[in-house]
C-alpha cells in the first residue's frame, strides 16, 4: 500500500529540474474584501489559482504498486466544497508527488477549511487548515485607524 508522506496546500510550487526537490509557497490564511454593501452569495468561488501537493512513497521499497487517494476542501462547517479521487502510481518510482491545482476557490464564510487527504483504505492521513477572514473595505481601513 501506498504511503503518505507529506501533504501542502500552497499558492506556487516551483520545481528543480536538476534535483527534482520542490519549493513551495505555502497557503495557511487568506482574507477577502468586499465593498461596502456588497455582499458574497451563499457560495462563491472567488478566482485563486492554487494547488494541493501530496508526497507518497511505497510501503516496500522494492515493490512497485499501484493506489489511490482522495483529495478534499472542507468548509467551515465541514461540507465538502470539492473532492477528487487521484491514481498513484509507484510501479517505476519509489516515491510521487501528485498536484491537485484549482483556478477557484469556494467560499461559504469565514473560518477555518480544511484540505482533507485519505488513503485508500479510507483513513485520514492529513488534514490541512487554511484559515480565511473577511472584511468589508471601509470597516478594515477603520480597525487599522
Amino acid at each position: 500500500m501506498a504511503r503518505h508522506a507529506w501533504t501542502v496546500a500552497c499558492r506556487d510550487a516551483f520545481f528543480d529540474t536538476d534535483s527534482n526537490n520542490v519549493s513551495l509557497s505555502v497557503l495557511e490564511q487568506m482574507q477577502f474584501t468586499t465593498m461596502p454593501g456588497e455582499m458574497l452569495p451563499a457560495r462563491a468561488l472567488v478566482p485563486l489559482e492554487w494547488q494541493v501537493i501530496s508526497l507518497w512513497y511505497r510501503e516496500h521499497p522494492d515493490v512497485g504498486e499501484t493506489s489511490r487517494a482522495s483529495v478534499a476542501l472542507l468548509g467551515p462547517g465541514g461540507d465538502a466544497l470539492f473532492h477528487n479521487i487521484i491514481a498513484i502510481n509507484l510501479l517505476e518510482m519509489r516515491r510521487v508527488r501528485l498536484r491537485v491545482r484549482m483556478r477557484e476557490f469556494p467560499i461559504v464564510g469565514a473560518g477555518a477549511y480544511h484540505v482533507v487527504v485519505e488513503d485508500a483504505r479510507g483513513e485520514v492521513v492529513a488534514r490541512v487548515p487554511i484559515e480565511l477572514s473577511l472584511s468589508t473595505k471601509g470597516a478594515a481601513e477603520e480597525q487599522r485607524g
